[in-house]
């Protein structure tokens, strides 16, 4: 499998259009007035940071592969045999690095799952993370492992999401192409069933219940 990591690019200022825009609305030169600009404010040509409040312009666009698959069917697992023991909303909270600590990767694409949409924290009353309970799967990830198609891949920018791409991707095409990957291999190494039968723990889940996001 080719590896497709988070990729990086710069959204490109609005006042790039004030400057088109006054140069069409006055007819003036519109290469002159730039360069005059940058001579004045060299800053403008930090394509990283926001020539005004010095925020990032930064955009990233996260794609899903084989170790964010296995970060949801790990979870899946440990939802799924906790919800026949408890009830739904309690067995929908996963601490990723004590009950997936067995791997070395997948705990740490919380992340990238949480903007693919999959997974989301686990919030106290006052709206901030309860790390100890930690993450649970929401609506689109369960649907991802009960094999339905989701945006395989989206952007973001200053932590909010700007685009959901309309290319979808399901849990079997991401896992097709495990036996030629090295690394999650090297993940599956020590556990052997990872054919994981998600439309058991889709039933399970359900939609009745009320932590699914």
């Amino acid at each position: 499998m080719k590896k497709e990591p988070k990729q990086k690019t710069y959204r490109r200022p609005r006042i790039g259009e004030f400057v088109h825009f006054l140069c069409e609305e006055y007819k003036l030169n519109t290469s002159e007035v730039y360069d005059k600009l940058v001579e004045r404010f060299p800053e403008l040509l930090n394509k990283e940071r926001c020539s005004n409040c010095n925020a990032s312009m930064s955009e990233y666009q996260f794609t899903l592969d084989t170790l964010d698959a296995l970060l949801l069917l790990g979870m899946g697992k440990i939802v799924g045999k906790r919800a026949l023991t408890m009830p739904f909303h309690e067995a929908n909270k996963v601490h990723l690095q004590t009950s997936l600590n067995k791997y070395y990767s997948v705990p740490s694409r919380s992340t990238q799952c949480s903007k693919l949409g999959l997974i989301a924290k686990v919030l106290r009353k006052n709206g901030t993370h309860d790390q100890k309970a930690g993450w649970l799967i929401t609506r689109r990830g369960f649907a991802f492992l009960a094999g339905h198609p989701v945006p395989k891949r989206v952007q973001t920018f200053r932590n909010q999401i700007t685009e959901r791409f309309e290319e979808t991707t399901t849990f079997q095409e991401i896992m097709g192409s495990v036996v030629d990957d090295v690394v999650v291999q090297k993940e599956l190494s020590t556990q052997q069933d990872y054919k994981f039968n998600a439309l058991e723990t889709w039933a399970v889940a359900g939609f009745a219940q009320g932590t699914l996001i």
